[in-house]
């Protein structure tokens, strides 16, 4: 019976954690529409990782290239 809770409990851990994760990416969508650079190499990670929204790499490097373009400075993005 433990081990049924435990593993509940990891599964609704999970599913709060993506949902988080969405929340965060919604907030970096609009703060990058606003121009603040730093949100959208934020959300351009979320992109090229596929954390907390669907993994898409050419939206990553479009998301990282209208940072740079804005005056961002970018880390060392390994792009694939």
């Amino acid at each position: 019976m433990s081990k049924v809770i435990g593993v509940v409990f990891l599964i609704l851990m999970a599913a709060c954690g993506q949902a988080l994760a969405q929340n965060k990416a919604e907030q970096l969508e609009r703060a990058c529409a606003r121009k603040e650079f730093g949100a959208c190499v934020d959300l351009g990670w979320m992109y090229d990782n596929g954390e907390g929204v669907r993994q898409d790499k050419v939206k990553a490097v479009e998301l990282y290239t209208k940072a740079c373009d804005g005056g961002a400075l970018l880390p060392e993005v390994p792009v694939a």
